[in-house]
């Protein structure tokens, strides 16, 4: 349901298993050498990569797996990163963004993630609005990383939508952190 990009390598998603390809040979994937698997079959909902690693979210919980430039049967274990934060929707993560980090939209908040989660979400202060976003809905939700100009785009539903009605920019440009980030919402 989902097609990442991971340095040289392309990631497919299922709800199950992340099919990683070989480096520059995309296509071909196999269960036993490009499958990976959460812990206690756990539920995929997207992914990204930082440097290189592989992140893989879901509902509650972010992993992390590392790339050794083997195939992914010869990667270490998916290691847990949070048991609390991970995401609904699969476009709910921008990781195509500036520099080594992405943004994850989850129904507690807009959270910066350089490898590490930081302790309150960068949607913070506007935790009123963010609470209107219909989560149910989450399919809907895209986002954007303007990094020329320092802002996060955020295109949600809100209140009982299930498309789009309202964009969320989050200005970064004084810092990712909640006392930092200035916020407005468009139409």
């Amino acid at each position: 349901f989902k097609i990442v990009e991971v340095g040289q390598r392309m990631m497919y998603l299922t709800p199950q298993r992340a099919y990683i390809s070989d480096p520059q040979d995309y296509q071909v994937l196999t269960e036993i050498e490009h499958g990976v698997s959460l812990p206690g079959q756990r539920l995929i909902v997207s992914g990204f990569t930082i440097r290189d690693n592989v992140y893989l979210l879901g509902p509650s919980w972010t992993y992390s797996v590392s790339d050794n430039n083997e195939r992914p049967r010869f990667w270490g274990q998916p290691e847990l990163v949070s048991g609390a934060i991970g995401t609904t929707g699969n476009n709910c993560v921008c990781w195509r963004t500036g520099g080594d980090y992405a943004w994850v939209a989850n129904y507690s908040g807009l959270y910066f993630f350089n490898g590490q989660y930081e302790d309150k979400p960068s949607s913070y202060m506007v935790d009123i609005e963010w609470r209107r976003i219909n989560w149910a809905a989450a399919y809907a939700i895209q986002m954007a990383d303007d990094y020329v100009n320092q802002r996060l785009l955020v295109a949600v539903p809100l209140d009982g939508a299930t498309e789009p009605t309202h964009l969320f920019v989050f200005d970064y440009a004084r810092g990712y952190k909640w006392g930092e980030v200035d916020f407005s919402i468009d139409t």
